[in-house]
């Protein structure tokens, strides 16, 4: 919970500079494409899946393919002829090539329950993926909302300012007159110096 906090937040940043070019959807979308987190949980369900392809396999046949192939050479010595150190041989080129084929035809339940136990686990993941999406867009949406937000509250406080400018000058124009006390005029400068803090 503390990574989506932390993601809203900083999706919050990004709004900050752009909170007028970016819309509710536009905010959402981006954060549901760039989120690391979101990321990780699709390569769990991809690598989860893979999970059934294993299980599958303990239904199908092992084939095991062998073979060698070789040089074989043989060297005899020629005492008969003229040519007594002459040497002569033969070469043959043994192959060898065997093939087995093993089919399990009951494993004590142990394939059914690898299947099932990989597509509970692919369930599990897929509603793990569903929870983080909606953890990322939930952050996502309240960091977009707390800019909006906090943008109208400048908005207002700004304009707030500007209206307590107005009135202390009327209060000064006031007291020049003789209408209000040197009072009224330090209660106006008061409220003007925290509007602006």
């Amino acid at each position: 919970m503390a990574f989506a906090g932390a993601l809203g937040a900083v999706i919050g940043l990004a709004a900050v500079s752009s909170a007028d070019a970016l819309t509710i959807e536009e905010a959402l979308a981006q954060a549901y494409r760039n989120s690391p987190q979101l990321a990780a949980e699709r390569a769990r369900v991809r690598g989860r899946d893979e999970q059934i392809s294993q299980a599958l396999s303990n239904w199908r046949p092992r084939v095991v393919v062998e073979g060698s192939a070789g040089v074989a050479q043989r060297r005899f010595n020629q005492t008969m002829g003229p040519n007594r150190g002459d040497r002569e041989g033969d070469e043959s080129y043994p192959f060898q090539a065997g093939l087995s084929v093993t089919q399990n035809l009951y494993r004590g339940g142990r394939n059914e329950a690898q299947m099932l136990r990989a597509e509970e686990d692919i369930l599990a993941d897929r509603a793990r993926l569903s929870s983080v999406e909606q953890d990322v867009l939930l952050s996502a949406l309240v960091a977009y909302v707390d800019v909006v937000r906090d943008k109208a509250v400048v908005e207002l406080s700004t304009n707030n300012e500007r209206v307590l400018k107005r009135q202390l000058e009327a209060t000064s124009d006031r007291f020049r007159v003789g209408e209000v006390t040197r009072t009224d005029v330090a209660l106006a400068r008061s409220r003007l110096s925290r509007a602006t803090a």
